[in-house]
């Protein structure tokens, strides 16, 4: 489990955290464009949002897992990614910004969680 620092310009005003779905992985990457394969969270999405500090959430989920998975384990996956995102906002300046979650699948049962 890890939260990835994508872009951070210094001065931003809004945080956006993804969080993926089941099954991501190296070899199963998401949030990449089909026509270019370019991970679009750092690609495109700074251009277009310069003021956000970006981040993406990851841990693991592989597809043969998925079927197991409980409510403590989306307890558990929940605590940690906001244990991680309050240390990245742990100076007050950080702490007024808004926060934005870009999820799916899992991923959006860990955020609403």
């Amino acid at each position: 489990m890890s939260l990835k620092l994508i872009k951070d310009k210094g001065d931003a005003r809004v945080d956006i955290i993804f969080v993926h779905g089941f099954k991501a992985s190296e070899e199963e990457p998401v949030w990449t464009s089909s026509a270019t394969s370019a991970f679009w969270p750092d690609k495109f999405l700074p251009g277009k949002v310069p003021e956000a500090r970006i981040f993406s959430y990851e841990y693991e989920c592989p597809l043969d897992k998925f079927w197991n998975i409980d409510d403590d384990m989306i307890t558990v996956e929940s605590n940690e990614m906001l244990e991680m995102v309050m240390d990245q906002r742990s100076e007050p300046d950080k702490q007024k910004r808004p926060v934005i979650f870009i999820a799916h699948c899992l991923g959006g049962l860990i955020v609403e969680n």
